[in-house]
């Protein structure tokens, strides 16, 4: 819904009604008297945070073009990444500090608050929306049709979706990998996601580079697929083998 929205409203005000759901929510969260009140504020959160990746590609695409857009892509990409990836330790810190797992949310609501207050602030509207972006259901529904029926869009959402599953399954899974099966003690595995974070950063960094320079984008996303899916059926291969110590297992996912 966003993006039809910002074409309509601009950015700005979508991105301070849906930082607000977000604030909101995560302090309802920390405030929530059951369970099923704090996974029904938690889906409410997610709806608020979901502004960010599709406005931010949005903004970007209003302010530059080509290789300079992709370069400023790849840096925000980075930041994108590197919440999922630094969660996991920033919310450790947070239970050593405090020692209760509701300052998790309270924290979650200081940094919705504080993103509302500098983007009221510092963000000048990037997009002025015109009558022909009106809301027609009908118009909407074509416009998505487009999209889902264009073979190189399909072709770029598949890569975006599986990447990020992948990224995604390593997120989920390796707190059961490593401190269960490798034994790693929390502060050690807070160190293996910072680890794995540093190939994200990387590589997008690079990305942004190569952007930069002009160089054919179509070059580094092959070679990040080949990369990724390489490194994946040697963590597969070794893992069914049952021969994946630690210090092999760490690079590969650093890789992919």
């Amino acid at each position: 819904l966003y993006g039809p929205l910002s074409d309509r409203f601009g950015r700005k005000p979508i991105i301070l009604v849906s930082t607000a759901i977000y604030t909101m929510a995560g302090l309802s969260c920390a405030l929530a008297p059951s369970f099923e009140t704090l996974v029904a504020w938690r889906f409410l959160q997610g709806c608020g945070a979901g502004a960010s990746r599709s406005l931010s590609a949005a903004i970007i695409r209003d302010l530059f073009t080509g290789s300079a857009g992709r370069s400023k892509q790849s840096y925000v990409q980075v930041m994108q990444l590197l919440a999922p990836l630094s969660a996991p330790t920033i919310g450790s810190v947070l239970l050593l500090l405090f020692h209760d797992w509701l300052s998790i949310y309270f924290f979650l609501s200081a940094t919705g608050a504080l993103t509302f207050v500098l983007m009221s602030l510092w963000y000048a509207e990037s997009y002025r929306p015109g009558v022909q972006n009106r809301l027609a259901p009908r118009q909407l529904l074509t416009n998505y049709l487009r999209v889902f029926t264009s073979r190189q869009s399909v072709k770029y959402l598949l890569i975006q979706t599986l990447m990020f599953g992948c990224l995604f399954s390593y997120v989920t899974g390796s707190p059961l990998v490593m401190m269960e099966v490798y034994g790693l003690s929390p502060s050690l595995y807070g160190a293996t996601f910072a680890l794995t974070a540093s190939g994200i950063v990387t590589g997008s960094f690079i990305n942004g580079r190569l952007n930069a320079r002009g160089v054919e984008p179509g070059r580094p996303l092959t070679a990040g697929l080949v990369m990724g899916a390489a490194c994946s059926f040697a963590l597969l291969t070794l893992t069914l083998l049952g021969s994946l110590p630690l210090v092999v297992l760490l690079p590969l996912v650093v890789l992919v």
